[in-house]
């Protein structure tokens, strides 16, 4: 009797565990005051497998991320109601439209942004979905602006975390700011309420995307008012512990969600260029924009100029308009003049709209009057502080010597530097295979277009590439400490050059003062400085990583970490883990700008001037060489010869793995050298990696092709 008990109890229990995994959206959102007190907004079924209904809010395919797999479903209307889902993986999400009442099994998640907390719940893993009806009306809650984020843009948790995830509607708030991004292919806009409370409003999906990312959306102009402005909400963490995300932001996701007050919407002034973009001292220029009204016509436009960086004197000419092409032309100015200029436009209803909005404090156009056609110095010099190019989107010659090229052994980016210049004289180089054959010293012409990558200048799309002899560029030498913090005035000027980083003392070291400068996280960079006692001082150094957004070397064998070694790339040279209190006379390479830092990119090993793991005296690697190896034959057909050599007697793993990173091969080697004879009857077809480790370093690294 007491058996059955037992069992029949731990059956219910069983049944009463299984029975949890089905939960309401408001059971997964709800966080209480309490919580919410401390800054914490995290769901409390987190890591749960669980299963879930909704209606879903909008079509698959709307929103950019997760393949287009990335849709919100709710429960009615109200707080705690909605759900982000998001799973590129799951192809049934493919064919749900909104109204769709469906039950999804997932994994609840808090997805945390970089550099932020935990801070928006969503249903990931998705390994079942269920359509139970169709047809269900979707409709929006009505918030107060005020209850989401304050007048500097701060969220409010207490208020405002109940709608996260919800279709809101926002009620008669003004547009306060357009802000172009990612190369102007992409646009975000602040409104605010009649309290001034502000909230960003931003492009998750279709809706809001230009024709120059996939979509038709003509962005509003600073003034326009919304009678309805619609949209998903989503949570940027900004009001706690110093985050620094943009607080409750609003993704509209069709253009119904955009309704705007008739006779209060100002002219929008897009497609603004100056003929010619480098004019010389004999040449006026024409500016030209395309201006509309979409509640009636277009009365009036003028050009604004001011000659000189400092000079805030701007004088207005009017433009003429043919259909909505408007254009008025700048005298010819003196050689070498900064010419900065800004667009106003009235409607009929005398509604005005400015771009860009300089008397509200945004940067103006601007070009240079360049007798002798443009330096690189002139593409790269602003006085703004938000360090894009003048010349950003605009086709570009400019002339410059290879400080880094895509050569074996070398960066494996192409970057150039102006001659004769101690700031602004830097440029990277991409998009035409020319590139790959310029070394070192080379002095080359090449055209195409400027462009802003993650908040560094580029030259694009080269279209020609000259040859103009050869050149010589030394270092400029600077304390690492100049690169602690990204500072505009500091440190804009040395983006893209050829920079050494040494310590001033009389016979000063440069030491290895943090070996991960992101840490929980790993993006590769460690810092030199100094002084090993302040590791938030110096300079990052990235190395080992190459991606769409990480370009530094696969020649440099000084790394935060051996993952390094297969991750991002495959490194062609012995790894080296840093440690902390390494030190070395200088180290060389590129300042490169990514993510709110420079950084430096040394190109290879040689970059490093006597490096010295545990500044002991002992060069790490240049007096250490670690291993001979030889694999032969290639491609292999029956079996892979692997003869080796240490200069010590190691206790070394030598193993085959394909390029999955998966390990088909492992054998110990002991002793200073020997033989080892891989059978290849049992590895299929393909291309593989040799690699030989001893447990602290990367010893050898090669690819070996299997044909049988």
């Amino acid at each position: 009797m007491k058996k059955f008990t037992l069992l029949a109890t731990l059956m219910g229990g069983f049944i009463l565990s299984q029975a949890q995994t089905a939960v309401t959206i408001q059971q997964i959102q709800t966080v209480s005051p309490q919580t919410l007190a401390t800054c914490v907004d995290s769901s409390s079924p987190e890591g749960q497998q669980v299963k879930v209904r909704g209606v879903v809010v909008m079509d698959a395919g709307l929103a950019q991320a997760a393949s287009g797999r990335n849709l919100w479903i709710q429960a009615g209307t109200g707080p705690w109601s909605g759900l982000d889902i998001f799973d590129a993986a799951a192809v049934d999400l493919d064919g749900l439209v909104a109204g769709d009442s469906v039950e999804l099994t997932g994994t609840v998640e808090e997805f945390a942004p970089t550099g932020g907390p935990k801070a928006e719940s969503e249903l990931i893993s998705i390994t079942a979905v269920n359509i139970i009806g169709s047809g269900n009306p979707v409709q929006s809650t009505l918030v107060n602006l005020g209850d989401l984020n304050d007048n500097t843009q701060l969220n409010i948790l207490s208020t405002g975390e109940q709608y996260e995830g919800v279709y809101v509607e926002l009620q008669n708030v003004e547009v306060t700011a357009v802000v172009y991004f990612s190369n102007n292919t992409r646009v975000s806009f602040n409104v605010k309420d009649a309290n001034g409370n502000l909230i960003n409003v931003s492009d998750r999906f279709l809706a809001q995307r230009l024709p120059a990312s996939g979509g038709n959306f003509v962005p509003p102009t600073v003034g326009t008012i919304y009678t309805s402005l619609k949209g998903i909400l989503i949570h940027s963490p900004n009001g706690c512990k110093n985050y620094n995300g943009r607080g409750y932001e609003l993704h509209p996701f069709s253009s119904a969600d955009y309704q705007v007050l008739q006779g209060f919407s100002p002219p929008t002034i897009s497609g603004i260029m100056n003929s010619p973009a480098a004019p010389t001292s004999s040449q006026s220029v024409t500016i030209q924009a395309t201006i509309a009204d979409a509640d009636g016509t277009v009365d009036s436009a003028k050009v604004y100029y001011a000659v000189g960086v400092s000079n805030t004197n701007y004088i207005p000419l009017m433009m003429t308009g043919a259909a909505s092409t408007y254009t008025a032309t700048i005298p010819a100015q003196a050689n070498g003049s900064f010419v900065k200029y800004y667009i106003s436009a009235w409607d009929n209803d005398q509604l005005i709209a400015t771009q860009p909005n300089v008397p509200g404090n945004l940067n103006p156009k601007a070009y240079v009057v360049a007798d002798n056609g443009l330096t690189i110095k002139d593409i790269q010099y602003t006085p703004f502080v938000d360090g894009n190019s003048i010349y950003r989107d605009q086709t570009v010659t400019v002339t410059g010597v290879v400080t880094a090229s895509a050569q074996p052994g070398n960066l494996g980016y192409v970057f150039i530097q102006q001659e004769g210049q101690l700031g602004w004289g830097g440029v990277m180089c991409i998009g035409n295979n020319a590139l790959s054959t310029l070394v070192v010293g080379d002095k080359v012409t090449v055209t195409g277009d400027v462009k802003e990558s993650f908040g560094c200048t580029r030259i694009e799309n080269i279209s020609n590439i000259v040859s103009a002899g050869t050149g010589s560029i030394n270092p400029l030498t600077l304390d690492p400490d100049v690169f602690s913090t990204y500072d505009f005035a500091a440190n804009e000027q040395y983006e893209s050059m050829l920079i050494e980083l040494a310590n001033p003392a009389m016979n000063g070291k440069v030491y290895i003062i943090n070996t991960n400068a992101d840490a929980p996280a790993n993006f590769a960079e460690y810092r030199v400085g100094k002084d090993a006692l302040l590791p938030d001082n110096g300079c990052r150094v990235i190395a080992g990583r190459q991606t769409g957004s990480a370009y530094s070397s696969l020649n440099v064998s000084y790394v935060n970490d051996s993952s390094w070694a297969l991750t991002d790339g495959i490194m062609n040279v012995p790894v080296e883990v840093v440690q902390y209190g390494d030190c070395m006379e200088s180290v060389t390479g590129i300042i490169y700008y990514s993510f709110s830092n420079m950084k430096l990119l040394p190109r290879n090993n040689g970059d490093y001037v006597n490096y010295d793991a545990g500044c002991d005296g002992i060069s790490a690697i240049d007096n250490r060489n670690l291993a001979e190896v030889k694999v032969y034959p290639s491609p292999a057909n029956g079996e892979i010869h692997v003869d080796y050599e240490f200069s010590y007697n190691a206790k070394a793993t030598l193993q085959l793995v394909d390029m999955m990173g998966r390990t088909v091969y492992a054998q110990t080697l002991s002793g200073a050298q020997g033989a080892q004879v891989l059978s290849t009857a049992a590895i299929v077809n393909g291309t593989y990696l040799i690699r030989i480790t001893d447990g602290n370093n990367l010893l050898f690294i090669d690819k070996v092709v299997v044909l049988k």
